[in-house]
């Protein structure tokens, strides 16, 4: 009984130290603000593409405001990128100002782009991708305020 239990043990560890990322860096992609200038924000994800899994979601937030959320003055339109390192199935959600903008399912696409036309007021926007399959790697996303 105890040789069988030894053996368990080594292989539980063999399938957890094989199963880690190679390096501590790759265990901690994390995202980052690559470019802040001219009302244009790029966010990504670094060293590697975050992994959204099946049925879960990543909010695509501006971390530069204290609500997270993308800020468009009045009068300003609203460009918005988001791309993926392969073509998945996914879901996007865009909300201005409580509202719903745009929410469409999308397959076999490796990213979108959508423009929020000018409004004569302030917009709050929040996006949200909800990843249909489970191949759904997000790389960047950017925003720009025209």
């Amino acid at each position: 009984m105890k040789k069988v239990l030894s053996r368990i043990l080594a292989i539980a560890i063999a399938i957890v130290l094989f199963s880690a990322p190679s390096t501590a860096q790759a265990a901690s992609s994390s995202l980052t603000l690559v470019r802040n200038d001219s009302g244009v924000k790029i966010y990504q994800w670094l060293p590697e593409p975050f992994h959204i899994t099946q049925g879960n979601y990543n909010t695509l937030a501006d971390f530069t405001t204290s609500d997270w959320k993308w800020h468009v003055p009045a009068n300003k339109s609203f460009n918005f990128w988001f791309n993926f390192t392969q073509a998945c199935n996914y879901t996007y959600i865009v909300n201005v100002n409580g509202d719903t903008y745009i929410y469409k399912s999308v397959v076999g696409s490796n990213g979108t782009q959508f423009t929020i036309p000018a409004s004569s007021t302030d917009s709050i926007v929040n996006v949200l991708v909800i990843a249909d399959s489970g191949n759904v790697y997000q790389d960047a996303y950017y925003g720009i305020i025209n």
